[in-house]
């Protein structure tokens, strides 16, 4: 899982509280072919809990570049005793292998959120989705979005011929379910890594030092910090039958950032 954290040290409003550092995951799973929900799916890590978040498509958008509307997403924070309970159920499903037995498993928040992860036939589908669903006291779904994960979207190339050029496809199943098994674990072992944890935290001061340093040059000689997203082009030579690439290029990070638990859940992360 890809590692980052809040090295401003300022607090909110500008005072000097001493900010605490966050971890985040630039894996950003998205399934625009979704028949459920055309949702995004991120990931976050602040104040010792794993934020997993849906967002859905927006409206307006299209083209080869989809925007999502953060402003609507749900999310659920676990702590990670719940994501190693979840990767062990998650585990478990694949294991048993047949939905009359265990078609669904989940873990809940106090705040009565609820994340599960089964087979989507309930959905009208035949790939395994992650639901997160917000309840009332009574139990009643007030909101819910869906991940369908793809099943068929990763392949690798199997004897490719340089002479024919000819080549087979081998479809690798179940590719983004292993990633959200992987960060579930990768979340619980790292709450452990006491020592790692304090580097990080000691060496922000550095860090921001030499981040206020450099952003102040930057400024001065005009230059652009900012990264910007650059779309593929029309294909090469395992894509040109008229489908998208395996493996789509994704937008660049998001930068440092210094925000409270509450600003994050409002914040824009595309």
């Amino acid at each position: 899982m890809s590692m980052g954290y809040d090295n401003n040290t300022r607090g909110k409003n500008g005072n000097n509280d001493v900010r605490e550092p966050y971890v985040y995951s630039n894996i950003k799973m998205r399934n625009p072919q979704s028949t459920v929900d055309q949702c995004a799916l991120n990931f976050q890590f602040m104040y010792g809990l794993l934020n997993i978040y849906l967002a859905p498509k927006k409206e307006d958008s299209n083209g080869d570049y989809i925007n999502y509307d953060y402003d609507k997403k749900i999310a659920i924070w676990l702590s990670y005793s719940h994501a190693k309970i979840f990767a062990k159920e998650i585990r478990r499903l694949l294991e048993v292998g047949d939905p009359s037995v265990l078609s669904t498993v989940g873990v809940t928040t106090k705040d009565d959120t609820l994340i599960t992860f089964g087979y989507g036939t309930v959905y009208n589908t035949e790939n395994f989705t992650l639901a997160i669903l917000k309840l009332s006291a009574d139990g009643d779904i007030q909101q819910t979005y869906i991940y369908e994960f793809p099943s068929d979207r990763y392949a690798s190339i199997v004897n490719f011929n340089p002479e024919t050029k000819k080549y087979d496809k081998n479809i690798v199943e179940n590719v983004e379910v292993e990633q959200f098994i992987e960060i579930l674990e990768d979340y619980a072992r790292s709450i452990n890594g006491a020592y790692a944890y304090a580097n990080q935290y000691y060496n922000r001061f550095n860090d921001n030092n030499r981040y206020s340093m450099m952003s102040a040059i930057a400024g001065k000689l005009g230059v652009n910090t900012k990264g910007n997203y650059s779309k593929s082009g029309n294909g090469g030579f395992f894509s040109n039958n008229g489908t998208s690439a395996m493996n789509s290029p994704t937008s660049g990070g998001d930068g440092f950032r210094n925000r409270t638990l509450d600003e994050m859940d409002e914040d824009d992360f595309e």
